[in-house]
C-alpha cells in the first residue's frame, strides 16, 4: 500500500508538484453541512458526534485532496478524529452495517500511510501548522468504531494483533501508532455523548 501511494506521488504530472497539497488536508475543522434523515446510519452518529460531543472532535478530515489532480481522492477523509491530548489523536472508521471490520481496517491504515508520508514530505507538499495540525501530531491510535453486532459474525482478533505489530514497526520517535477495534451501543436515539462513554474493545488484551 505504502510503495502505491509513493508511486502515485512520483507521478510527473502530479498536482501537488505546481499546487502543493490541499490546506483542506489534515485540517481541524468540523464539517457539520447535513441533510437530516430519518434512520440513525453512519452518516448521521459521525455529523452528531462532531455537533454534539464536544471541541474534541472533528469529522471528514481530508488526506489526499488534490495530490493528483483535481478530482482523485477527493472522498478520502476520515471519518472522525479525536484529540485525546497534546498532539495526540485518534482516527476513527465508524461503521454501523456497511462493510466488514476487515475493510474498515485496511481504510485506516489507507489513512496512516498516507500521514507518514505527508508527514515525511510536508515541506514539498507546503503545509504549515496552521493550516493542517494533525500532520504534527505525536500519538496515533487507529479506531474501528462500530456496534457489537457489527463485529459478531468476525473473529478478528488474531488481526488486531498483526496490525498492531505492524504499526509498531512504523512508529519512531515523532510518532507512536496504535490500532483497536472497539465497540458502542448505537446511538438510535442520537444521544452519541452516552453512546460513547460505553465504547470498550471488542478484544481484551
Amino acid at each position: 500500500m505504502q510503495s502505491q501511494i509513493l508511486a502515485n506521488l512520483d507521478c510527473p504530472d502530479a498536482r501537488w508538484r505546481v499546487m502543493g497539497g490541499s490546506w483542506e488536508n489534515w485540517r481541524w475543522k468540523k464539517n457539520l453541512k447535513f441533510t437530516p434523515r430519518a434512520d440513525v446510519d453512519e452518516k448521521t452518529v459521525e455529523k452528531l458526534i462532531a455537533a454534539n460531543c464536544g471541541e474534541c472532535w472533528v469529522n471528514q478530515v481530508p488526506t489526499a485532496s488534490g495530490l493528483l489532480d483535481r478530482t482523485s481522492e477527493t472522498h478520502c477523509n476520515i471519518d472522525l478524529v479525536c484529540r485525546v491530548g497534546e498532539h495526540s489523536y485518534e482516527f476513527i472508521e465508524l461503521k454501523y452495517d456497511d462493510a466488514t471490520p476487515l475493510f474498515a481496517a485496511f481504510e485506516l491504515l489507507k489513512y496512516v500511510l498516507l500521514f507518514l508520508v505527508s508527514r515525511e514530505r510536508r515541506e514539498v507538499l507546503r503545509y504549515s501548522y496552521e493550516q493542517s495540525p494533525l500532520i504534527w501530531a505525536r500519538s496515533l491510535n487507529l479506531v474501528v468504531l462500530a456496534p457489537h453486532e457489527y463485529y459478531a459474525p468476525f473473529s478478528f482478533k488474531w488481526l488486531e494483533s498483526e496490525i498492531e505489530t505492524a504499526l509498531k514497526s512504523l512508529s519512531d520517535a515523532e510518532v507512536a501508532l496504535g490500532f483497536a477495534f472497539e465497540q458502542m451501543p448505537w446511538p438510535h436515539n442520537r444521544d452519541c455523548q452516552a453512546a460513547l462513554k460505553h465504547r470498550s474493545r471488542v478484544y481484551h488484551v
